[in-house]
């Protein structure tokens, strides 16, 4: 697509076959912010515009028996993400959740970070706040949860929090809190040859998954 010197960047064609519209999307936005083009009849066409001829009657038949140029901008960019985004298991998702640990030396903030990023597409609903906390404090070892003094009503904030204060009192006497990584990082799990102790192989699932594991049936 060719600009007129008064524009800032360009935008290539959307191909339906060959493009991606995760990588394109993010494109065409920056360059209505880049040109400051805040019209929303103005962006449909330029968007429109842009389409390839499979691309535009994709559109045209997402929209039937509407028009594309009747439809409004973000219903047309509604419609291609319901067509172009990878749809997500939301059990997939709850399994990456729940089975993600603390790496070893991985930051506070980082840890809390990437439990908030792995259960943004969980659709936890009302109990968001709960499993994010749970699975925030799970990352840590008992120390840590001495802490909490059994305050089954700490949000997830707050937890965030009181971990970075234990880091900070931990770091300022030369040592620093365990994560689960660290405490068990020459350790296996429990079906594994080279685990020495049943005790040990019991609270590494315990802290992993929050339940007890009987191992001692493998020894």
């Amino acid at each position: 697509m060719t600009e007129s010197a008064n524009y800032v960047g360009n935008i290539r064609q959307f191909q339906l076959h060959t493009s991606d519209w995760s990588v394109y999307k993010p494109h065409l936005f920056n360059y209505f912010v880049a040109n400051e083009i805040n019209n929303s009849v103005k962006k449909r066409a330029i968007f429109l515009n842009v389409l390839d001829e499979e691309s535009y009657k994709l559109i045209t038949s997402l929209c039937h028996p509407i028009l594309p140029e009747n439809t409004t901008f973000s219903a047309l960019m509604l419609l291609f993400d319901g067509q172009f985004a990878p749809q997500k298991s939301v059990f997939m998702e709850r399994y990456k959740f729940y089975n993600a640990v603390m790496h070893k030396g991985e930051s506070v903030k980082d840890w809390a970070a990437r439990v908030q990023h792995l259960a943004a597409p969980c659709r936890f609903g009302s109990e968001l706040e709960v499993c994010q906390r749970d699975k925030f404090v799970f990352g840590f070892d008992e120390n840590f949860f001495n802490l909490l003094e059994d305050d089954v009503n700490i949000s997830f904030e707050e937890a965030v929090k009181l971990a970075q204060q234990n880091y900070d009192q931990n770091r300022d006497k030369g040592t620093s809190p365990s994560s689960l990584y660290s405490m068990f990082e020459d350790y296996f799990c429990p079906f594994s040859r080279y685990i020495q102790s049943p005790h040990l192989c019991n609270l590494y699932w315990y802290h992993k998954y929050a339940f007890p594991i009987n191992c001692d049936y493998f020894y």
